[in-house]
């Protein structure tokens, strides 16, 4: 929508509009029909080929039925698809989530390396990422145009969900995110999971975030803290509202964190 049709609405455009267009931004209304006196042009069709999907939450899979029965082709590493298949306990929030049908599951799947998708002269790299977000997190990898869409494994503006339940560790978001530091250079254009987007300082500073909780939660864990003393000691405070969270949410982070660092229980 370009900013000078000020006919398209009723009463001019919100000041919004005017700021944007000065700055040389673009501006995307998510549901124009609520705007009075919108004037929208036609409809127009766009065939979808292949999915990606980033890992095995719902926020990512439950579109994918759709999708199958129109004959796309959904894309992801294996292990979303056998987790889907099986249900699953979220590591994050306790969640029980139950399996679904063969129709909803990714039709295409691959275990480790890359896979090289190619659409009318445009390619794609996809990913594996181990143990982050997940055991089955993917990224997209547009070399070209020098864009990486990241998945879950950036989060901006909140605590990233550590699913230690399925695989998650916070050393495998840190490693990840090394290796997409490692991609990137300074004009590339980052899409996180959540969050705006970011740029390559963005992420190095993202990085930086996450060793320092690793490393506030390794102290508690080496003076010999619990899990529930470790998520009582409110590590995070001082962090909670740059990330928009509540004390419960902070308690989680505290207690993924001490998931993925505590050593493993002796066998007697």
């Amino acid at each position: 929508m370009s900013y000078d049709e000020r006919s398209a609405f009723a009463n001019g455009p919100p000041d919004f509009f005017d700021q944007a267009k000065a700055k040389h931004l673009k501006v995307y209304v998510e549901y124009p029909a609520h705007l009075p006196g919108l004037d929208l042009g036609a409809v127009k069709t766009t065939v979808w080929e292949r999915v990606v999907i980033a890992s095995d939450h719902g926020d990512h899979t439950g579109g994918d039925a759709p999708f199958i029965k129109e004959g796309v082709t959904v894309i992801a590493q294996n292990n979303v698809k056998q987790r889907l298949l099986t249900g699953t306990d979220n590591g994050v929030n306790g969640a029980k989530v139950a399996p679904v049908g063969p129709d909803a599951v990714p039709t295409k799947t691959y275990r480790s390396g890359t896979l090289t998708l190619r659409v009318k002269g445009v390619s794609a790299t996809v990913g594996h990422i181990a143990n982050a977000h997940t055991d089955g997190d993917s990224y997209v990898w547009f070399r070209n145009a020098n864009v990486l869409a990241t998945g879950d494994i950036v989060a901006l503006g909140r605590y990233p969900s550590i699913d230690t339940g399925n695989g998650g560790n916070i050393k495998g978001i840190i490693a990840g995110v090394g290796f997409y530091i490692m991609l990137a250079n300074d004009k590339t254009k980052i899409v996180p999971g959540h969050g705006p987007l970011t740029d390559k300082a963005g992420l190095i500073a993202y990085r930086k975030f996450l060793i320092e909780a690793r490393d506030r939660v390794a102290k508690l864990i080496k003076a010999g803290k619990s899990e529930q003393e470790a998520m009582s000691a409110h590590v995070f405070a001082d962090w909670d509202s740059k990330y928009n969270a509540n004390e419960q949410q902070s308690a989680n982070f505290t207690r993924v964190v001490y998931e993925s660092l505590k050593p493993p229980a002796k066998v007697m």
